[in-house]
């Protein structure tokens, strides 16, 4: 798990739909891959027919992946029985 990337950042289309997802070690890597690709989405948004396009605009958000610490697990207590 050390090898995962820490942020991730989401495109997400106006009525929910995930349409880009990319994951950076560092949160400015994230947010600028992430940011580049909104804005992509967005020029399509604006140039597609306003009866073919999703309601609202696309929109974006980073999110830092939680790592849990190892926990150990100890065999049951033999004298327990």
């Amino acid at each position: 798990m050390a090898d995962t990337p820490k942020f991730v950042g989401l495109v997400v289309e106006g009525d929910g739909f995930v349409l880009n997802v990319r994951s950076r070690n560092t949160k400015e890597e994230c947010e600028r891959v992430t940011l580049e690709e909104w804005q992509n989405e967005q020029k399509e948004w604006e140039a597609s027919p306003a009866d073919e396009r999703a309601p609202d605009p696309p929109m974006w958000d980073i999110y830092e992946r939680i790592r849990p610490a190892a926990t150990v697990v100890h065999p049951a207590n033999q004298a327990a029985s």
